[in-house]
């Protein structure tokens, strides 16, 4: 079981700047995430942390109980080199400051007696909302993707016109759920609030609303094409179609919805309910 380094980004100070750093690794693992994919079977992508006689300092890394996957292991270090640089961190930074004044102003103060973790920042629960909203992007463009998939192979499929259009309406639900959720993504970054704000998890559980409510649809139009598939050689073939690619939504909204959970429960302990 061992950690390999793939690197960090280039901004900030520890331990002055943890919680920033924290947040723009939290970005960078999103990236190379969307870029290279899941981590192999037995892998995970995730923040390591070094010793150092100045104190510790994170990285991005991977980890693995069995032998490294060095093929994955050198993408993700090319993809985080690209990302970082180009991103303007310096940029990216005032923003994020100007977003989460009471930071600042905590760090300005100097306060020996201030208890850890007494700021608003949380920087795992800022981390977690990073995470819900690359998980939420990915699934976003499973549904759009799809559905497109399915619209432009179905001509080649001869089905009744009732089922047609059946799998038609889905598809173009799926499709505004993808702009309802990725309008939203782009409001919630938008938000003047710390991560863990009511607000923001209100708009998380709105985006996880949205998304649940396709899961039926999809899962009905399965069964009926399915119940159709043993008579009918096009409903077999319109079944293996969208029983495909309601996997793939499948897949992405559960990751989707770990990503929120463990958001949420952040928020929760938070509060202390």
């Amino acid at each position: 079981m061992t950690w390999e380094s793939i690197g960090s980004t280039n901004t900030g100070q520890m331990p002055d700047d943890e919680a920033w750093i924290l947040f723009s690794i939290g970005l960078a693992k999103q990236y190379v995430l969307f870029v290279c994919g899941d981590p192999p079977e037995g892998s995970k992508l995730g923040v390591m942390w070094h010793d150092h006689e100045l104190g510790s300092y994170p990285s991005l890394g991977v980890w693995t109980e069995f032998d490294p996957p060095w093929d994955y292991i050198n993408a993700c270090e090319r993809a985080l080199e690209v990302f970082d640089e180009s991103t303007e961190w310096y940029q990216l930074k005032q923003h994020w400051e100007n977003s989460f004044p009471d930071q600042e102003d905590d760090e300005e103060d100097g306060d020996d007696d201030q208890v850890e973790g007494d700021s608003n920042i949380n920087p795992e629960v800022a981390e977690a909302l990073t995470e819900f909203s690359g998980k939420a992007h990915a699934c976003a463009m499973q549904m759009l993707q799809n559905a497109a998939y399915i619209e432009q192979e179905l001509p080649r499929i001869e089905i009744t016109e009732e089922s047609r259009r059946q799998i038609l309406e889905v598809c173009s639900e799926l499709v505004g759920t993808k702009h309802d959720v990725i309008t939203e993504l782009s409001d919630l970054t938008d938000l003047d609030l710390w991560p863990g704000a009511e607000e923001i998890q209100n708009r998380v559980k709105r985006i996880m609303g949205w998304s649940a409510e396709e899961l039926p649809k999809l899962h009905g139009l399965v069964q009926t094409l399915q119940a159709g598939s043993s008579q009918d050689r096009g409903n077999g073939l319109a079944f293996l179609l969208v029983a495909e690619s309601a996997t793939n939504v499948l897949k992405a909204f559960s990751e989707m919805s770990d990503a929120a959970e463990r958001y949420l429960g952040l928020c929760s302990s938070e509060d202390g309910t």
